[in-house]
């Protein structure tokens, strides 16, 4: 199932602590988007809360790592969006995480005058946010979660699994982005075939200081940045910054 789904009094399992121009063209046409009629945003101001630990198994040592699995409760849209939120802020501070990040960004593509040039040009805030997206959608596979139950992982295992669900492309994305200095926020949506939100993504924000504009980031379907669910197909939408 490509959409993460919500179940009141559910319990979460949290994995582990541990072409250029045009693609341009594609975010240039993507930020030109716009749908008519369609639900408005409800932005959701982050108010941090203490998840409830049901259980915690042991740190067993993987291929990908250190994992551990933790058992928790979750009441609500809001508790599962704390873990979501929790897993991207930690990721951004993960040497794993930023050394991918950064070997996306630190490609060269050819000599010049200025000695080697950057695939991805300097203080270029879209390009940086084009390679991020492909890089993601290059390196991580969508995966369900596990049948019953929601998984969180933490961006690093994530990376090392190569797997994800859309709530796991939106952590690892969202850590990326804001490991190289990117504003970044989650959009939840709630499609009209549902009875409760089932989708979330994120959206990167332009330039990097005083934002003007979100750049919507879905890597869970094989889109081009600036793709979004038509608004038609949404009956409510919720923002949540970070």
């Amino acid at each position: 199932m490509d959409l993460f789904s919500l179940a009141l009094g559910a319990v979460s399992i949290y994995g582990g602590l541990s072409a250029l121009n045009r693609g341009l063209g594609h975010l240039s046409k993507g930020l030109g988007r716009t749908d008519a009629g369609g639900p408005r945003s409800q932005v959701v101001k982050r108010r941090k809360r203490n998840l409830t630990t049901l259980r915690q198994g042991p740190r067993m040592n993987t291929p990908n790592g250190s994992m551990r699995v933790t058992l928790k409760s979750v009441n609500n849209l809001d508790d599962r969006l704390e873990q979501i939120i929790t897993n991207a802020e930690k990721g951004k501070f993960d040497p794993k995480v930023i050394a991918w990040t950064r070997a996306e960004l630190s490609k060269k593509c050819r000599s010049g005058w200025n000695g080697e040039q950057w695939c991805v040009p300097e203080k270029n805030t879209e390009a940086e946010i084009l390679a991020i997206f492909k890089a993601l959608r290059r390196d991580v596979r969508y995966t369900s979660d596990i049948s019953g139950a929601d998984t969180y992982m933490h961006p690093r295992h994530t990376l090392g699994t190569g797997t994800a669900d859309c709530d796991d492309f939106s952590s690892l994305g969202c850590a990326a982005l804001m490991s190289v200095g990117i504003p970044c926020r989650f959009k939840v949506i709630q499609t009209t075939r549902s009875s409760t939100p089932d989708h979330i993504f994120i959206q990167a924000g332009t330039p990097k200081e005083g934002v003007k504009r979100w750049i919507s980031l879905d890597a869970s379907v094989p889109m081009p940045p600036g793709w979004e669910a038509p608004k038609n197909m949404v009956a409510k939408e919720w923002i949540y910054e970070v």
